[in-house]
């Protein structure tokens, strides 16, 4: 039997409107929203998989929630944990659930903090600290961010963990030709229309970034990549 110190509850509040549109809500500091709207599917089992999975720490766990995305779904899911799900019914339409279960089956604090933090940034300074995050998590979702920049990535690439490190050069790679579709569509339109190898385009994009990067150790790989993919495109 669990005590009461190693148990930890996970408020739902969930109302339906008149045209039977749901929202979850839940609990705490780091609580968020989420809504289902439409018709053809099961509002409420999406609603209430996607609030509780946000929170659900344990792989195992995750897996039986999007099995057990409902009312009655989630009392057995509680069940199978050693846990409980309780529901009280605040009014026509609105409820308000507990899911208890053990404190490994959910985020701490600290990581759903940083985990808002990314969800809501867009200044570097922030994803600077979250990619110093002890959690591996938190890294790889740095690493896929829109603003996260190249020498956040640089320092990413050299991690620890070679699963987060890899992401990163991937990441630096993708970047870096996503920028030049960017710099075509901006700028080589106009100065090579007329050119029939869209490659030279390319190549013509990475000479810059290398010329720009080579002699700045942060971009180092950045530098190296291009110039790779320059004597690929080259040997064709």
């Amino acid at each position: 039997m669990n005590s009461e110190n190693n148990l930890v509850f996970l408020k739902l509040v969930v109302r339906i409107n008149k045209a039977g549109n749901v929202s979850v809500v839940t609990n705490g500091d780091y609580g968020k929203t989420f809504k289902e709207t439409g018709w053809g599917y099961d509002l409420l089992s999406e609603a209430l998989s996607r609030a509780v999975e946000d929170r659900i720490n344990f792989k195992e766990a995750k897996h039986l929630v999007q099995s057990y995305n409902s009312f009655n779904g989630m009392e057995k899911l509680a069940e199978r944990l050693n846990g409980t799900f309780t529901i009280e019914e605040q009014d026509k339409n609105e409820y308000i659930c507990f899911l208890t279960l053990e404190k490994k089956y959910f985020y701490s604090d600290e990581f759903l903090c940083e985990k808002r933090l990314l969800e809501n940034t867009k200044s570097i300074k922030v994803l600077t600290k979250l990619a110093h995050s002890k959690f591996d998590e938190i890294k790889l979702k740095v690493i896929i961010h829109p603003n996260t920049s190249f020498n956040i990535l640089d320092k990413l690439s050299k991690d620890e963990n070679s699963y987060i490190s890899q992401k990163a050069k991937k990441r630096i790679e993708y970047k870096i030709l996503e920028l030049c579709k960017e710099e075509d569509k901006k700028n080589l339109i106009e100065k090579y229309g007329k050119t029939p190898n869209i490659e030279v385009n390319i190549i013509d994009i990475l000479q810059n970034i290398v010329q720009k990067y080579q002699n700045e150790n942060c971009f180092k790989n950045v530098s190296s990549f291009a110039q790779l993919k320059i004597n690929s495109l080259s040997d064709k």
